[in-house]
């Protein structure tokens, strides 16, 4: 049970981060933004392992620097930048959702390469939670005005999702190699504090021209940004403890809850900017009895 509550909790935070990232995404350009959230994301977390597990930072092993960094490159500079692109083309009530088709990728790797085992109950969960984002991302934009069309006959959202499905699979295949390597190489704080170095450092060698040339905009949207990254980073912590103390085949589709936590605080904080229609709160509520399912499993 408790691997599914820190995974809610990690979903939480995830929504709250998508949410303020789509304010900023007014002020600050893609790229940008991406380095401030996870620069704000890795000195919360150097400063929480140095005081907690100082002695476990000092004792890190090479293969775990390794390993943790494949992990941060596939979560930040792919799967936070793929993320982020998605929500600025599709906004936060189409793009969230997609990217709960994470859980897909990764039990298929776990079940295929892993050798764990997909209950018939969590089989009905994870169909549960499919049929969530298909009802979801397939209902009208009505933000857009004089139209309606959906993401998947608008010729303008096929970008979107594309990087949104990118993102779910960078996402998917991390959380499967977090299960295998926290608690068995490095503790869960310590491990996310190697995968957000790796990521920060990655993601800011690439974008460093962008950087640049967006740095007259760095100010407007910075603050939005800060908060949404230390949401970010708490949501990977809380996931790696999870997937250390669960299957992927359980955690995992749990983690994917996080468009009904954004949609909620999408309606309360982005009112006038996202508009919630009466699909898309079917599909989230098709993801909470995916999740319930989950949980008896």
């Amino acid at each position: 049970m408790l691997p599914v509550v820190l995974a809610l909790i990690a979903a939480w935070s995830w929504g709250l981060s998508a949410v303020l990232v789509r304010i900023g995404l007014q002020y600050t350009s893609t790229w940008v933004g991406t380095f401030i959230s996870l620069a704000a994301g890795l000195l919360v977390t150097v400063l929480l392992a140095l005081a907690f597990q100082r002695e476990a930072v000092l004792d890190v092993s090479m293969r775990a620097v390794v390993l943790f960094g494949v992990i941060g490159i596939l979560n930040f500079p792919m799967g936070r930048f793929f993320n982020y692109l998605a929500l600025g083309r599709l906004g936060v009530a189409r793009s969230t959702p997609i990217l709960a088709s994470a859980p897909f990728f990764a039990v298929l790797i776990a079940v295929l390469f892993a050798g764990e085992t997909l209950r018939p109950a969590t089989a009905a969960g994870i169909g549960f939670v499919l049929a969530g984002l298909y009802v979801t991302v397939t209902a009208p934009n009505h933000a857009e005005a004089g139209a309606t069309p959906t993401a998947w006959n608008d010729r303008r959202a096929l970008p979107g999702i594309a990087f949104a499905f990118s993102a779910a699979i960078a996402y998917g295949s991390s959380q499967v190699l977090t299960r295998y390597s926290v608690g068995s190489i490095a503790p869960p704080l310590v491990g996310a504090m190697i995968a957000l170095f790796w990521g920060t450092l990655g993601f800011g060698l690439l974008s460093a021209p962008h950087l640049i040339r967006g740095r007259d905009t760095f100010r407007k949207g910075a603050i939005y940004f800060i908060t949404g990254g230390i949401c970010s980073a708490a949501g990977v912590m809380l996931m790696f403890e999870a997937l250390r103390r669960g299957q992927v085949v359980v955690v995992s589709p749990v983690l994917a809850t996080n468009p009904l936590f954004t949609l909620v605080m999408a309606s309360l904080l982005l009112r006038g900017v996202e508009h919630i229609t009466a699909r898309v709160v079917l599909g989230a509520v098709l993801v909470v009895c995916g999740v319930a399912a989950l949980a008896i499993a």
